[in-house]
């Protein structure tokens, strides 16, 4: 086998992959010195690699220098004519032995100064078409930032006013392809050509356009085989069937998350039982109904609603199976959400959050999930499992250092704006919005705040703002701290608005690692977006 042993940071954006090989055998096995190449510089440049393998373990048997937008293949055949591929990115193990600069990447190349100006688009699409123009295969592209198929990006477009219709019709000229339609909420999410997106920038009818960013799964355990869960003995659902003749029949229990059968591995969980449907052989022959699944051919996924079926099914075999992907989208899963209602779920239970839920307000997901609960359906939701990883504070203005615009927040009350904070090695995507009473839908502003990490003198180390007035409120910032941990600030500033404003930042991804070190809020929660709803049941996790 050929692995990624470990990928290294050494400075001014550039890391060093380290692969390495285990050979079971007690020879050693040669390959044609062609048979073995290592791919990089965006698949521009190539070089051979290991063609010797002797028996045992070599954790660094070949390295390749990389940019971190970068990734690095390793592609072996061997003589019995199987070929192996490994490949590796910023996001591959980091090397634990080797001594690396302190620095943070970030999630993608931002905007000079940290904001994007005079942009519909944002930093996030802005930077996606750059990275496209480079290179149309996107290596080392965020898959936490943006979904891709192909050529295309599956955003959100918002139009002003009432030129939804309009804005429709000009986005379909530039490639865009509808998936979920709400014009009383003046949106539309759809695959949107990468190749097109700055033309967006010249669309009088669009407000401003975003990415769907992935919905963040809080995983559940993963399919075991024939194993029964962990959960059912935990919960002592085992004892309940056997003491009361109880198999959930009569129930149907819906299921919202990211895929369910991409791998196409879903007819073999049937054949060993963890899965009902025909050729089930315990009996239980009634198929999951699957309402809508991402298609395949976009790329396959972890199919962990198929994962949590399968404790479902361990924990109550007799009830009826339904899936829905919620992983396309507010609007999109709100509409699942009704959907298996509609198909007479009883429960219905999802494990995904959304960053662009409203902080401060009912979304389109809440709002559907007390719909259908007033209507018997009973709705469990994942808290989120994001820890203490929150601040909650209100805009407390002082000067800002001359890098930033406008002002910035004082975290202290005595004119501190830097809120310092220790950031692990790890990956993180940190998220702010804020609610200053203009709209009651909290769907726009008159408030645009900035958020930065930043050096303790004020110049800005990463930021991927954008203009906010008359957009939603919310800040995005994907980065990365590769080797020793970091000491670096929390700045929030604010570009214009006047009036009160409440801001909220917390972390999606990260979270467990991240602290902040002065001026944090106790109880600042991190369950936001529908796990808030007045009629989700928010269920946490516990180690077990």
């Amino acid at each position: 086998d050929i692995v990624v042993s470990c990928v290294e940071y050494i400075g001014n954006n550039q890391l060093r992959v380290h692969f390495g090989y285990e050979n079971r055998g007690k020879k050693t096995v040669v390959v044609e010195e062609d048979g073995s190449v290592v791919t990089y510089n965006y698949g521009q440049a190539k070089k051979n690699g290991v063609f010797s393998f002797e028996p045992g373990v070599q954790e660094y048997a070949l390295s390749q220098e990389f940019d971190h937008k970068d990734r690095v293949e390793w592609t072996v055949e061997f003589p019995d004519g199987t070929t192996k591929t490994t490949d590796a990115n910023i996001s591959s193990n980091h090397c634990r032995d080797i001594q690396a600069d302190l620095d943070i990447i970030p999630g993608y190349y931002p905007p000079e100064g940290g904001k994007e100006f005079n942009s519909k688009i944002g930093a996030e699409l802005t930077a996606l078409h750059e990275a496209y123009t480079v290179d149309p295969n996107l290596p080392g592209v965020p898959e936490e930032i943006f979904l891709i198929t192909g050529s295309k990006v599956l955003i959100e477009a918002v139009s002003y006013g009432n030129q939804y219709d309009a804005m429709l019709n000009e986005l379909a000229g530039l490639g865009f392809e509808i998936v979920t339609s709400g014009p009383s909420r003046n949106r539309a999410t759809g695959w949107q050509e990468i190749g097109n997106l700055l033309q967006l920038n010249l669309l009088d009818p669009l407000n401003y356009a975003r990415p769907i960013y992935p919905g963040v799964g809080n995983y559940v355990v993963p399919a075991t085989g024939l194993t029964k869960s962990q959960g059912d003995f935990a919960m002592h659902s085992d004892f309940v069937r056997l003491g009361y003749a109880l198999d959930g029949a009569g129930v149907k229990i819906g299921v919202l998350s990211n895929s369910f059968d991409t791998r196409g591995e879903a007819a073999q969980d049937v054949l060993n039982g963890d899965l009902p449907g025909a050729g089930n052989p315990n009996g239980d022959n009634l198929e999951v109904q699957v309402l809508k699944d991402i298609n395949p051919a976009s790329g396959a996924l972890s199919d962990e609603g198929r994962a949590m079926l399968q404790i479902v099914h361990d924990i109550a075999p007799g009830a009826e199976l339904a899936f829905r992907t919620g992983y396309l989208g507010e609007q999109d899963m709100a509409l699942g959400i009704r959907q298996l209602a509609n198909a007479g779920s009883d429960i219905i239970v999802d494990d995904l959050s959304y960053i662009t839920e409203p902080f401060f307000r009912d979304g389109i997901i809440s709002q559907t999930i007390d719909s259908v609960v007033s209507e018997g359906v009973t709705f469990f939701s994942s808290a989120g499992n994001f820890g203490k990883a929150s601040y909650m504070g209100v805009y407390d203005e002082e000067p800002a250092p001359s890098t930033i615009v406008g002002t910035a927040h004082d975290f202290s009350g005595t004119g501190d704006i830097f809120q310092s904070i220790l950031l692990p090695e790890g990956n993180y995507t940190l998220v702010m919005q804020w609610d200053d009473g203009s709209d009651p839908t909290m769907n726009t502003t008159t408030t645009d705040l900035d958020i930065f990490l930043s050096d303790d003198v004020g110049f800005a180390l990463l930021g991927f703002n954008r203009e906010n007035v008359g957009g939603f409120p919310i800040e995005v910032v994907p980065f990365s701290v590769i080797g020793d941990s970091v000491y670096a600030n929390i700045v929030v500033s604010r570009a214009s608005g006047s009036v009160p404003v409440t801001f909220k930042y917390m972390l999606f991804r990260g979270g467990s690692q991240f602290q902040i070190l002065e001026y944090g809020t106790e109880g600042s929660s991190t369950i936001v977006g529908h796990p808030n709803a007045a009629g989700a049941i928010s269920v946490g996790a516990v180690r077990f």
